[in-house]
């Protein structure tokens, strides 16, 4: 099935974060399920440690801890952090890797593949300003050529201040 075929999809998820302070380290677990439609419509059910439900449509977030009976909300731009964050998100799907640590050639042969059996008209590619993040540019641009496709190419190099450059 193609991505231009999917309206949308749910999951399971399991998301570990890593709390560091100046001693210890510590690992916080969290899963649910999450609900994602097409045009910024998403809505994430988090069950365990703590329930708690972060919703969007598209422009707006809602965050709502049930325990507190407690709901805040703001845009989507204020919610990622970043009108960056949002405007390259936004009703985009979304891909994540590192050249330096993964395997580059199987982020070549995927994204090779999707845009080989999709309608794929542009594709953004933003890395850090690091040197070693500029390798998403050169699998985009090969996998770009390998699919035998037609696609734009953006490049948003993000700096480690967060600005866009």
């Amino acid at each position: 099935m193609s991505y231009d075929a999917i309206k949308d999809f749910k999951a399971h998820f399991v998301q570990e974060s890593s709390i560091k302070s100046w001693n210890a380290e510590q690992v916080q677990k969290a899963e649910g399920m999450v609900y994602l439609k097409k045009g910024g419509k998403m809505f994430w059910d988090y069950q365990s440690p703590t329930p708690q439900q972060i919703i969007s449509d598209g422009r707006q977030l809602w965050f709502y801890e049930p325990e507190d009976k407690q709901v805040m909300v703001t845009t989507v731009g204020e919610g990622l952090q970043s009108q960056v964050s949002a405007d390259l998100l936004n009703g985009k799907a979304l891909l994540i890797g590192c050249p330096k640590l993964d395997d580059g050639q199987a982020y070549l042969e995927k994204l090779t593949a999707m845009l080989r059996l999709n309608e794929i008209k542009s594709l953004t590619v933003a890395h850090m300003e690091v040197p070693c993040c500029s390798g998403l540019i050169q699998i985009a641009k090969r996998a770009i050529v390998d699919s035998g496709k037609e696609v734009a190419l953006t490049t948003v190099r993000i700096g480690i201040q967060g600005d866009v450059k």
